[in-house]
């Protein structure tokens, strides 16, 4: 069926005149490309130019590749009558061919089959289509692309904004909606980005419904096909996703016409009130895949990641239950979505770029307008942090590996009270621990190819994470891990990183220093601080403050105080094999005296994660919404 739609195409495009305006919009979009594309790190550049230096000539290798030079009906004609069986090279992947499949390639011993002729039946398919079986199949060249950016003129800077940092400042606060703008002036591109944040009582209620929620945006996404890919084309790209307290909307792109896509992508969210079983089928597949890949094939250390933070998230739903949820979905749980989504809902709005702020304001109380919301919760549903219970917790995780997988892995979480002080000092401790740790377990002891310890700052707390993904007995691995953390700690405490501390302190300031590259790179960084509701977007300036005064000897008070007897998260993900080469590793470390750390308490299995949750203490951000009247949007 999809060769004979793609020959059904080409005998289309034999049977009229090659388009003007057809190429002139492909001419514009491809300029648009290039005057306007990020820039690239100087490595990949370079090696784009020395590869199409073998295309072109010097003096055009850098636009070429995007230029249409003059309109020839004559070589489009050409090209298109080459495009017959006679001159195809297919290529055919699935795994229903592996039996066939009897040479191997001599670098990856992949396996193929190399054929000279096509099938003939196919052949013979596509060799006899007609204009019929285009119309047949609604095929038909493209509408003038609604989405093709005409004013790319720069906006006027707002003499207003007295923000000499420059960072977003809120323009709209009400019982629904809080809004908040920042106008470019550093990258002077004609794109903006839009995001909107939508916390709804409905989505985050339980796992069903944040399932549905998740499913509902990808069949909006499914939906919106007939106008996202002539967006694309024309350089705007949007994504909308269920979140566990709601759904997440961001737009990127030319800004002429990006509020024309956000307007019809609220339509259609507003409007949308069943969902076909064609689509709920393509979605429900294609989520199914996803749900199960995350569950059952993730690497060890990836789905330790995951684990923890379903302990410890209040509303990161285990994936066993979105599969469970998600296998059962009907047709009939999708619909009204919208209404049970949008009638109990707050939205945070974030617009950045080329747009002013009597703009902003207007396209945010339009996308309002079409959205229709209300709302009853008097605070926001938001993803609670766990406390720790003091001492050493111990979560055990069973039955969701990989048959196949040989590998273990331990995570040890050093749970950290979130302050712009310990923000910055762990930030120092991460630096000047990551090479030695690497070093000694992953190069000199060979634990495994996966080592590494950083840090995770969540809303209300930060946790200094090690871990290590490794075919070594869990005990030993958890063993090394501590012995490691231990004498590094007492080191510092004694003075041995002393010389090195400026050092350390150092690369932090440079990464806290370091200016977005485009102006979507610094939309995201100042996206996250609206996600977690703090809206401290200048908390980097205050950490480089801080930095500025800190001295090792409160690096060592912070050790002593934080880490030392800090609450601790041990996650074991354990291999479903045995395998020789387990047997053997278990014998070789039997021998070496270890003495891993008793847990003060062992999880395992949804009983013990849903107990835990209903008894720890959880920390919420801001979750505290406005009440002035509703005529104020």
């Amino acid at each position: 069926l999809i060769g004979k739609a793609v020959f059904s195409y080409f005998e289309m495009l034999k049977s009229v005149e090659p388009s003007f305006d057809l190429w002139n919009e492909d001419k514009t979009i491809r300029c648009q490309q290039f005057l306007f594309q990020n820039d690239q790190k100087p490595y990949n550049l370079a090696t784009s130019i020395a590869r199409t230096l073998h295309l072109y000539p010097p003096e055009e290798v850098l636009a070429a590749s995007y230029k249409l030079y003059d309109f020839d009906p004559d070589s489009i004609t050409e090209i298109v009558s080459s495009l017959t069986v006679d001159n195809l090279r297919l290529h055919v992947v699935g795994k229903r061919f592996e039996s066939l499949c009897k040479q191997s390639d001599p670098w990856y011993n992949g396996k193929y089959l190399k054929l000279n002729e096509i099938n003939n039946d196919w052949a013979s398919e596509w060799r006899n289509v007609s204009l019929k079986d285009a119309e047949d199949t609604g095929l038909k060249l493209p509408e003038k692309n609604r989405f093709l950016a005409e004013d790319l003129e720069l906006k006027p800077l707002d003499s207003s904004v007295t923000n000499e940092d420059d960072f977003p400042i809120r323009i709209l606060h009400s019982p629904l909606c809080q809004a908040w703008w920042k106008q470019d002036r550093k990258f002077q591109v004609p794109k903006s980005k839009i995001g909107l944040r939508i916390y709804s009582g409905y989505s985050s209620l339980h796992v069903r419904n944040s399932v549905i929620t998740n499913f509902w945006c990808h069949t909006l996404m499914e939906s919106l096909n007939e106008y996202s890919y002539d967006a694309e084309l024309a350089g705007l790209h949007y994504n909308l996703t269920g979140t566990s307290v709601g759904v997440n909307l961001l737009l990127a792109g030319f800004n002429d016409k990006l509020e024309e896509l956000l307007e019809v992508i609220l339509n259609r969210m507003r409007s949308t009130d069943t969902v076909d079983i064609n689509t709920f089928s393509i979605v429900k597949d294609r989520l199914l895949r996803s749900y199960k890949n995350a569950t059952f094939k993730q690497k060890p250390y990836v789905l330790a990641s995951h684990q923890t933070w379903e302990l410890l998230c209040e509303k990161n739903f285990p994936m066993l239950q979105q599969v469970k949820v998600l296998e059962d979905l009907t047709v009939e749980d999708v619909t009204n979505v919208a209404q049970k989504l949008l009638s109990d809902c707050f939205v945070d709005i974030l617009y950045e770029g080329n747009v002013t702020k009597r703009q902003a304001i207007s396209c945010v109380k339009s996308a309002m307008s079409t959205l229709n919301t209300s709302r009853k919760f008097e605070t926001l549903p938001l993803n609670g942090d766990a406390t720790l219970p003091e001492g050493l917790s111990q979560w055990n995780v069973k039955d969701v590996l990989n048959d196949e997988e040989v590998n273990n892995c331990v995570r040890l979480c050093i749970q950290i009270p979130k302050t712009a002080s310990t923000n910055a000092a762990v930030r120092v401790l991460s630096q000047s621990m990551q090479a030695k740790f690497f070093a000694d377990l992953r190069t000199k002891q060979q634990l495994g190819y996966v080592v590494s310890t950083s840090y995770n700052v969540l809303n209300e707390f930060i946790y200094l994470v090690s871990f290590v993904q490794s075919e070594y007995p869990l005990s030993y691995v958890q063993h090394q891990i501590e012995k490691f953390l231990t004498e590094f700690w007492s080191s510092v405490i004694d003075g041995a990183v002393d010389s090195d501390f400026d050092k350390f302190k150092e690369a932090v300031v440079t990464k806290l220093s370091t200016k977005p590259k485009s102006y979507s790179a610094e939309f995201n960084r100042h996206w996250g601080y609206l996600v977690d509701r703090t809206y401290n977007f200048s908390e980097r300036q205050e950490l480089l403050a801080i930095l500025q005064k800190m001295n090792v000897g409160q690096l060592k008070d912070f050790i002593k105080e934080h880490i030392l007897y800090g609450p601790r998260l041990l996650v074991f993900v354990k291999s479903p094999l045995f395998t020789q080469k387990h047997k053997d590793l278990e014998e070789k470390v039997s021998v070496i005296a270890t003495e891993p750390a008793k847990p003060s308490r062992v999880w395992q299995g949804r009983h013990d994660l849903e107990t835990f949750h209903a008894t720890t203490s959880w920390k919420r951000p801001n979750s505290i919404l406005p009440s002035l009247p509703a005529s104020q949007l």
